[in-house]
Parts: structure tokens; sequence; C-alpha cells
């Protein structure tokens, strides 16, 4: 007998993960203490608190404003910022989100996963 899974088998398999997938899309997200205190500097710089907040601060707070829905937030985060987000591969898709955002309401009621370009 071989140790091959059948055709059935892994289909079914790849079902149930969708599935899995599905349902933890749906769940809120609840972030880290460490998480948390990067969204929390994130939010001080946005605010004008903070002369400057580190990178993980900003990916925290980008993501956490594409949760909220908040373009406002991210674009004020950019101008503040500097043009170097904009050649950054990890930050720019979420600043391209925002600047569609508040013409395309499809794209911010979308928006569930960290956007592609």
């Amino acid at each position: 007998m071989s140790n091959t899974p059948s055709v059935q088998r892994v289909e079914q398999t790849l079902r149930r993960v969708a599935a899995l997938r599905s349902l933890f899309v749906r769940l809120p997200h609840l972030p880290s203490p460490r998480e948390q205190r990067w969204i929390d500097e994130f939010e001080a710089f946005v605010c004008g608190q903070g002369a400057a907040c580190c990178f993980e601060a900003l990916e925290a707070g980008f993501r956490d404003a594409l949760r909220r829905r908040d373009a406002a937030s991210i674009l004020r985060a950019v101008e503040r910022s500097g043009d170097w987000i904009l050649s950054d591969p990890t930050l720019h898709p979420y600043y391209y989100w925002a600047q569609q955002a508040p013409h395309d309401s499809a794209v911010a009621a979308a928006a569930t996963e960290p956007p592609r370009e």
C-alpha cells in the first residue's frame, strides 16, 4: 500500500482548510501586548504627539488602520514620515489602498487583508 493520499482525501482536506480559513477571517483581531504598544506609538505619531515612530509601529498602525477602514490615519502618517514609504514594499500597498479608499467605497468596504497592488 502506498503512502500517497487519494484525490478525494486531498480534496476533502482542502475543503476543511478553506472552511477553517473562512472562519478565522471573520474573527476579530486582538493585538498582542507588543503590537498594542506599536499601535499606540503609531496613534501618538499620527496625532502629532510623537516626533517619529519605528518601522514596526508604522506597520502595525497601518494594519490596524486598514482593519478599521481608517484611510486618513495612513495618509497622515505618510505625510509626516516622508516619501520613503512610497518605495517600501511592505508599507506602500497600505498607502495605495488609503489613496483609493476615499474615492471607491467598494475598496474601503472590502479590505479584510493587507492590500496588494
